[in-house]
């Protein structure tokens, strides 16, 4: 990455924290909660949070909600659980559909999610977004949304940040067992950000 790519991501990054130290300031735990599902989408979002949290000298414990898939990979589970202890995080299992488990969140009033504009219920989303189709009556907040998939890597290496090792086996998203697969180029010893796809590689040129 050249300097002019390097300082237009690293000013990315700061937007980001920023933004949601502009959210935190508005709500707080349990108004708001992070989705958290073990994904490098959603890790890069807890850690942004965390980081947001920092900036504003806020000293709490993070609360997550996980809607947990009905056949999870191990890895995911190891994952989360290790980030439960490293960042202290709360961390509520939703088992029923994601509907039936907002409606039992009485005092929440915002979520923060790992969305982004490329997948399939981004396109018409803004940084923050009413829920729609029905389902409780929420701010959906996207600090991510006009990341690409590079941002995504490039923040987690610049920032050393932990992700799931699901990852390093050439998976490029995390879903159930069954019905994710890893990317078919993979070789052994490759890294995740060497599968940048190309309808969302940076303009290098």
């Amino acid at each position: 990455m050249d300097n002019q790519n390097s300082q237009s991501t690293t000013i990315l990054f700061e937007e980001a924290i920023d933004f949601l130290v502009k959210i935190f300031k508005i709500f707080r735990f349990p108004q708001i909660k992070i989705c958290f599902n073990g994904g490098k989408d959603a890790t890069v979002v807890l850690y942004l949070a965390k980081m947001a949290l920092e900036k504003l000298q806020i000293s709490t414990q993070i609360e997550c909600l996980y809607f947990k898939e009905q056949e999870p990979f191990p890895e995911i589970i190891e994952f989360i659980e290790s980030q439960k202890k490293v960042l202290n995080l709360q961390v509520l299992e939703c088992n029923e559909c994601v509907k039936q488990s907002l409606e039992k969140q009485e005092q929440l009033q915002a979520v923060i999610m790992g969305t982004r504009r490329s997948d399939p219920h981004g396109k018409n989303l803004n940084l923050i977004s009413i829920t729609d189709n029905n389902y409780p009556s929420l701010l959906r907040i996207n600090p991510i949304l006009e990341w690409n998939y590079s941002q995504i890597w490039e923040f987690i290496r610049t920032y050393n940040i932990p992700y799931c090792s699901l990852y390093d086996q050439g998976y490029m998203c995390l879903g159930e067992i069954g019905k994710t697969q890893p990317n078919k180029n993979y070789k052994k010893g490759m890294k995740p950000w060497e599968f940048d796809p190309q309808h969302e590689r940076l303009d290098r040129e």
